[in-house]
């Protein structure tokens, strides 16, 4: 049924194929508005889990070259189906497969904007597992360019630390990239778990690379490590939403944020 519903024109101007929220706009308004707003300081952008390609549209209407990556064959059919809508396709890149720290073959659960690489994750039932395939960001992700910006927006579903193990020379690279990382401390985790197994080691490896991490919510919350590393544990801290930037230390946020 999601394959066969046509593309319709958003408030933003541009065609999709997608549930209702991205049709009528209110899909992660916040979330929308933040990223436009990071898009208009980049060069590059690199959508991890792209889905049917929400974000890619904004990046197309925005003239950024973008990588989409996206495993889910429904998903990516979709999301090529989109680019074809509204013209586009010279300026991106779509690599139907799955990210991680070994290349291979693993099994994928669920179907739409949940799928998962994580066996239970949101109770994706797994009768509706599908082979895909999996590779390193770092093995086909070309060399950035220290003189431009990359912004990377990562949705994997509890997969992030495995798709960041894979990715050390990006997480390092001269220039920094802007990243935007999914990275759930309690929904969905699988087995009925209630704290997430792999969050801790994922900011771990951002603060050891040198970034700052600020929470997403209607705007960018700054956080110090130690708040986050006692959410991680289960700790009561401020924390509320499971969307997180990092930049390299020292950046001056406020250039992100300035006005459209």
């Amino acid at each position: 049924m999601r394959l066969k519903r046509p593309p319709v024109e958003t408030p933003f101007g541009f065609k999709i194929s997608a549930p209702r929220a991205m049709q009528d706009g209110s899909f992660e308004r916040s979330d929308v508005r933040i990223i436009r707003q990071i898009m208009d300081a980049s060069d590059l952008f690199i959508n991890i889990g792209a889905n049917v390609g929400y974000y890619c549209c904004f990046a197309q209407m925005a003239g950024l070259r973008t990588i989409a990556v996206e495993p889910q064959p429904n998903n990516a059919t979709l999301l090529m189906r989109n680019m074809r809508a509204n013209r586009w396709g010279d300026n991106i890149t779509i690599l139907p497969v799955a990210v991680g720290d070994t290349p291979g073959i693993v099994d994928m659960y669920g179907e739409g904007t949940g799928a998962s690489l994580v066996r239970g994750w949101a109770r994706n039932p797994v009768h509706l597992a599908r082979q895909v395939p999996v590779v390193r960001l770092d093995d086909v992700v070309p060399p950035l360019d220290p003189a431009q910006q990359t912004f990377i927006l990562m949705d994997v579903e509890g997969f992030e630390l495995h798709a960041l193990r894979g990715a050390s020379t990006l997480i390092n690279a001269p220039t920094k990239p802007i990243w935007m990382i999914e990275i759930s401390l309690s929904r969905h985790q699988p087995d009925g778990s209630t704290l997430s197994e792999t969050a801790g080691a994922t900011f771990e490896i951002m603060k050891t690379a040198g970034y700052e991490a600020y929470e997403v919510g209607e705007t960018l919350i700054p956080h110090e490590w130690d708040v986050i590393e006692a959410a991680c544990r289960g700790e009561p801290t401020p924390i509320q939403w499971h969307n997180f930037v990092f930049v390299a230390a020292g950046t001056d946020i406020t250039t992100l944020l300035a006005d459209d």
